[in-house]
């Protein structure tokens, strides 16, 4: 259903997504890995909701999650080709931007592009790539010890045809939440009648407008983020502030978030971790670089 009320709102989009049938029904596999980020391959660990759940409970108990109060859960997509800091910091703004705006946030995603997408995108520039298998698992290192961020496979490691773009990725997110819609509201201590939380999608100012979505997404919320101001005058961070807080439109759904993630390049991570080069401090989550070594 909510992939229909998507594609009735948002005609602009050209989607095409597998029912949640067709999902079911794919094979497992297991695709072996160093240390505790092997990642097993089933319908419900295309989108693995433990940790949400288990912040909702706690956030329930104490008492800070009101009946009325609205709920989030934050998706970044992106070839994540390596997943960095910046990417995390992505979704810790994001999740601030949410929270000073009166939005619980449950958890966050991050969620790698699928081989049909990176593959060609690295082709075209002859650089060095890694399969969706090992950026996933990196992604499992990078949010590790995280409370509130998760890895979703689906599109990555889904059984897809070719790649789904970030409309259909939020859909098959808000379809995961919807299936697990009666535990997730036990665990937030909502009555079965009550609001299931809205997927944001986390982008930069330069997807914002490209994509042109100063209309919103329709049944998603969108958080955007500017772009990295280290450097900039006084006046020019003043102008990105000021954008930012213009962007703003609760009744569309759409945060603009003040803080902006570092400005990492993966294209020369990539390079110095190919070329078995260091690696700054700051630039990688722990356990990353472990796992892409050549």
């Amino acid at each position: 259903r909510l992939l229909s009320d998507w594609q009735t709102r948002q005609p602009v989009h050209s989607i095409f997504c597998r029912s949640s049938n067709e999902l079911e029904t794919g094979s497992s596999s297991r695709i072996g890995q160093p240390k505790d980020f092997t990642v097993t391959i089933t319908n419900d660990t295309l989108w693995p909701l433990e940790k949400l759940l288990t912040r909702a409970t706690k956030l329930a108990k104490s008492g800070h999650m009101a009946a009325s109060e609205s709920t989030a859960v934050l998706l970044l997509t992106g070839a994540l080709n390596p997943v960095h800091m910046g990417h995390i910091q992505s979704l810790e703004y994001a999740r601030d931007a949410l929270e000073e705006g009166g939005i619980t946030v449950l958890g966050g995603f991050l969620s790698p592009s699928h081989d049909s997408y990176v593959k060609p995108k690295m082709a075209r520039g002859k650089e060095r790539w890694w399969d969706a298998a090992r950026r996933t698992v990196a992604c499992n290192a990078a949010v590790y010890n995280s409370q509130w961020l998760h890895v979703g496979r689906w599109e990555s490691l889904g059984a897809h045809e070719r790649w789904p773009d970030y409309p259909e990725v939020c859909a098959s997110l808000g379809n995961a939440l919807h299936r697990s819609g009666s535990d997730l509201l036990e665990a937030m201590g909502r009555d079965q009648r009550g609001m299931l939380p809205t997927v944001y999608y986390v982008c930069g100012w330069d997807h914002y407008q490209k994509c042109g979505l100063e209309g919103g997404m329709g049944l998603f919320g969108l958080c955007v983020l500017p772009r990295d101001d280290f450097g900039a005058s006084a006046a020019a961070r003043a102008a990105s502030e000021a954008r930012m807080r213009n962007v703003t439109n609760p009744n569309k759904k759409i945060i603009g978030c003040i803080k902006a993630p570092a400005a990492l390049s993966s294209t020369l991570i990539r390079k110095r971790i190919h070329a078995r080069e260091e690696i700054s401090d700051g630039w990688l989550p722990a356990g990353v670089l472990e796992i892409l070594s050549p």
